[in-house]
């Protein structure tokens, strides 16, 4: 994938959390600069949400989709750059939402299973379901 080709997707990936945050009555503002690690902010009454946008592919197996709970580089998000991760899986063309305290909770890796499991596991499995609302992932109600 070209440096063209992969903004291009980081651009689509924004446009459809924007659309997704916009679906659930937020006002959405973008960062203009792209040098601070806030992507976007959403508004909804009093409440700020602060939101780092992420576009990724499904993982090697294809049931799980991974947050990447590092910056660019190596190093690590420290918990309070921003509120909210949205993730935009390309291949399925589906916006996910988590909250940075429960990315924190996780620093190993934090993945998201985008089919149920073959085997039928219901304990520790992060299921798609749970991970499509802004407003849950955000805390406003």
């Amino acid at each position: 994938m070209t440096s063209s080709s992969t903004s291009v997707t980081g651009t689509i990936g924004e446009l459809a959390v924007i659309a997704a945050i916009l679906k659930e009555g937020f006002d959405v503002f973008k960062e203009v600069t792209n040098s601070s690690d806030i992507d976007l902010v959403a508004l909804k009454g009093d409440r700020f949400v602060r939101v780092q946008v992420k576009t990724a592919s499904v993982s090697h197996r294809g049931g799980a989709a991974v947050f990447p709970l590092r910056k660019g580089g190596k190093e690590s998000f420290r918990g309070d750059e921003f509120d909210v991760m949205a993730l935009y899986i390309v291949e399925k063309d589906i916006v996910l939402f988590a909250s940075m305290k429960e990315l924190m909770q996780n620093k190993t890796g934090f993945s998201v299973r985008l089919s149920p499991p073959r085997n039928g596991a219901e304990k520790g499995i992060r299921q798609l379901e749970n991970y499509l609302s802004f407003t849950i992932s955000a805390g406003v109600a």
